[in-house]
């Protein structure tokens, strides 16, 4: 199945109205989602948070990981028109097998190396096979270009899990076991939003070459999954090295900067690559206006006003910590850029520089857990992992602008020699 390749371009104002309407669903569902990790902050006590944010950032991997980026095969791979005569539905059910079996494995090394209860265990393997569909159907919508419809599936649950969290604040007690049950009741409900989204759409009898997505995918899943180990790896160390307490505080420090920048990056990611890797063209004067038109503010905003909006949500349970507040803004400053040159990738990278840059993560990821090792031991705790984080994705974004630049250098080569074509293929 040959991915369709169109030539036109997509004007200034239809990019911003994708983008601006992505991101009032996804800043929606982040303030729905900081607002829950809020009252959780003011409820549970320290450990008890930093289990609840353990386990969030348990699903996002397991989520991931399990799918084997099916989504990001099909998006690359199949065109709208395809789609429509395609029997996606199948596809569908097949890869959700690959999910319910692949889910045991992140299971249980939660369970190995933190010994979580068994009832959370299975809460988190019921909610990433909820996830896997979500995230299936997710792409099925952005490949006929719903970005709104798709981005509500996966942004969803937080709104319902706010209202309900919120009811039980107001009228009850808030407590880590009732929490991990009504997240799991969140998700199962959005599952009838994704079914009603999608009977909408066509499908044919046409098949849909599941080997070959997944091999279209293949360096593309090792990237996505090199990205989300590099965002909760450091929140894993510091519960499994310094336990679930340090994990609390480390987690309500880094909630609103880190939350925000990443909402912001990924509601243009929701955008651009699907886009790109439609062969649609964007200049890059207008993704660097994008970029610069959200980090800069962010940037003020979060170093000016965290310290003062941490000590008013969470009640001054984790004042102190101003240094560390100037950190987390630099992580979330660099994970937004690594967003964006993860979706460029992602939708215009040839195989060739996805694993080049696969490569490079892996390689600044290794020494990043390196480096974690030795800031703990010289007793830095947690303000030296967020520190040795904030380099290392530094380091890494700057390795992503090197490759985009190559490709460019590179694609600009060949036009201007036709017998050179498909050297970059």
């Amino acid at each position: 199945m040959k991915r369709f390749s169109g030539s036109s371009g997509i004007d200034k104002q239809g990019l911003l109205r994708k983008v601006g309407w992505v991101s009032v669903i996804m800043f929606t569902a982040s303030a729905s989602q900081m607002l829950a990790n809020l009252i959780l902050g003011r409820t549970l006590s320290s450990e008890d948070y930093g289990m609840f944010s353990f386990i969030r950032k348990l699903i996002m991997f397991a989520s991931f990981f399990v799918l084997l980026s099916m989504d990001a095969g099909l998006i690359r791979m199949v065109s709208p028109g395809v789609l429509a005569v395609s029997h996606w539905r199948q596809y569908l059910i097949r890869a959700l097998g690959v999910v319910l079996l692949l889910t045991s494995l992140p299971v249980a090394l939660a369970w190995t190396l933190y010994e979580l209860p068994v009832a959370y265990l299975l809460i988190v393997y019921l909610i990433v096979c909820i996830s896997g569909f979500m995230l299936l159907s997710n792409a099925i919508l952005r490949i006929n270009e719903k970005f709104m419809q798709a981005q509500l599936l996966v942004s969803g649950f937080r709104l319902v899990f706010l209202f309900i969290l919120l009811i039980i604040w107001i009228v009850g007690t808030v407590t880590l076991d009732s929490s991990l049950g009504w997240l799991l009741f969140a998700y199962a409900t959005v599952i009838l939003i994704a079914l009603a989204f999608l009977k909408k759409l066509p499908g044919g009898n046409a098949p849909i070459p599941f080997r070959s997505t997944l091999k279209n995918s293949s360096e593309y899943y090792l990237l996505t999954l090199a990205t989300i180990v590099f965002v909760v790896i450091d929140t894993f160390f510091v519960a499994k090295m310094m336990g679930f307490e340090r994990a609390g505080i480390y987690s309500a420090v880094s909630l609103l900067p880190v939350t925000v920048f990443n909402i912001s990056g990924s509601s243009i990611g929701q955008v651009l690559m699907p886009l790109l890797a439609a062969g649609k063209k964007i200049a890059w004067r207008k993704i660097a206006l994008l970029w610069l038109g959200m980090s800069l503010p962010l940037s003020l905003f979060f170093v000016i006003f965290t310290d003062r909006l941490n000590h008013f949500f969470f009640a001054g349970r984790y004042d102190g910590y101003p240094i560390l507040i100037y950190l987390f803004v630099l992580v979330g400053l660099f994970q937004l850029t690594g967003i964006f040159l993860y979706s460029i990738l992602g939708g215009m990278g040839t195989r060739r520089y996805l694993r080049l840059y696969l490569a490079g993560s892996l390689i600044v990821q290794l020494v990043h857990v390196m480096a974690m090792m030795g800031v703990t031991r010289s007793g830095y705790g947690i303000h030296g992992i967020a520190a040795v984080t904030a380099f290392f994705w530094m380091v890494r974004d700057l390795t992503g602008v090197s490759l985009i630049v190559l490709q460019v250098l590179r694609q600009r080569k060949t036009l201007g020699n036709p017998s050179q074509t498909g050297a970059t293929s």
